[in-house]
């Protein structure tokens, strides 16, 4: 059952009755934990203008999402799941969103600029140089940087690199995503604080240690002007710079207290390994159809599979029948084979970075 489902949704099945004992809740958190790679296996799609990176998460695990509200208070002492978790509702895979990898990689910018300086190899930049390496990357000025300007005209508009969502491409030994973690926080006594006498035990949703992460991003040189000359900051410097930070840091909830320690193992899993090339034609399986959009399973020439989405407007004319819905041509059939091109990423409405792909032929 997809991850995704079993948190948000089925968990809370059946346990609106005032009376359901606290088994109820122990068989749901057995469900969860006991999901197994194999049963969301998904393959992370890498494209050939890409940067990517692989870390392992380290003991105790990785807290992703705790933000998020979950767990009822319906039935006293029950060991519900309090906090939320991260997971993908297409895949039900856990997963790092891309905002938060980039939001943590900004605020060692903002607050370390002596760390960027050592560990970019570039201890010749000023400060007010690091920040403008900083808007290249990320963005207009963060509200928290000290640069920061109320004047919105001030502000120098979007960052011109992309950091994609993290997902895992590797289970831990046991071949499992996620398991339980417990955290006992204290509580003041009704009377008046008189030291820590009350504990308040919670159960959370972890990342298991072991699991490997995929990260990728989209990134660009960059250029620092200078009155005489300009300082060039290669996308390979910022991918071994972003390494570092993520290995230095950390990612997610409570890493002050170890949670989210992970280490950078410098690999691809075979799974991840379809790296599309531009202009480059693929053999193609449809195995859904909408009225709006087709998924298709690709292969490239090492026979491995990578599924894609292709909207109904990426579909030349000639070859729609009729073009307001694909469900009614012939011709897009669940089975039908036909030739795919990758044609590059570009936004979407929502302005997230996608593949675009088109349909060559049928046969």
């Amino acid at each position: 059952m997809n991850l995704h489902y079993q948190f948000w949704v089925d968990y809370y099945e059946g346990l609106q009755n005032l009376n359901v004992s606290s088994d109820e809740f122990k068989k749901k958190n057995v469900g969860l934990t006991d999901s197994c790679w194999e049963l969301s296996k998904e393959v992370i799609p890498v494209f050939n203008n890409m940067q990517t990176a692989a870390f392992r998460v380290l003991y105790p695990g990785l807290l992703v999402g705790l933000g998020y509200e979950h767990g009822t208070d319906k039935v006293k002492d029950a060991p519900a799941i309090s906090p939320g978790m991260s997971l993908d509702m297409v895949t039900g895979l856990p997963f790092i969103p891309g905002s938060e990898v980039k939001g943590m990689l900004r605020s060692v910018f903002i607050g370390s600029k002596e760390y960027i300086r050592s560990n970019l190899g570039k201890p010749a930049l000023t400060d007010d140089e690091i920040h403008q390496l900083e808007v290249d990357i990320f963005g207009h000025t963060h509200t928290y940087d000290p640069h920061y300007q109320a004047d919105k005209n001030a502000e120098e508009g979007q960052g011109k690199d992309v950091f994609f969502d993290a997902f895992p491409i590797q289970p831990d030994s046991g071949e499992h995503l996620v398991g339980l973690e417990n955290i006992t926080s204290h509580l003041s006594s009704e009377a008046g604080y008189d030291g820590l006498t009350k504990i308040n035990p919670i159960t959370l949703l972890k990342v298991m240690p072991g699991v490997v992460f995929f990260f990728r991003f989209l990134l660009h040189d960059s250029e620092i002007k200078r009155e005489e000359g300009s300082v060039k900051i290669t996308a390979d410097e910022k991918l071994g710079l972003f390494k570092k930070i993520i290995a230095d840091f950390g990612m997610g909830a409570k890493t002050n207290v170890g949670f989210g320690l992970l280490e950078n193992i410098d690999r691809q899993s075979n799974n991840t390994a379809f790296a599309f090339t531009e202009d480059n034609a693929y053999n193609g399986t449809i195995f859904e159809v909408k009225p709006g959009q087709l998924k298709i399973r690709l292969m490239d020439d090492n026979n491995t599979e990578q599924n894609a989405i292709i909207k109904r407007g990426e579909i030349s004319a000639d070859m729609r029948e009729n073009k307001n819905n694909l469900t009614r041509v012939a011709a897009f059939n669940e089975g039908s084979v036909c030739r795919v091109k990758y044609c590059g990423c570009k936004p979407n409405t929502a302005g997230i970075v996608v593949p675009v792909f088109h349909i060559e032929s049928l046969t």
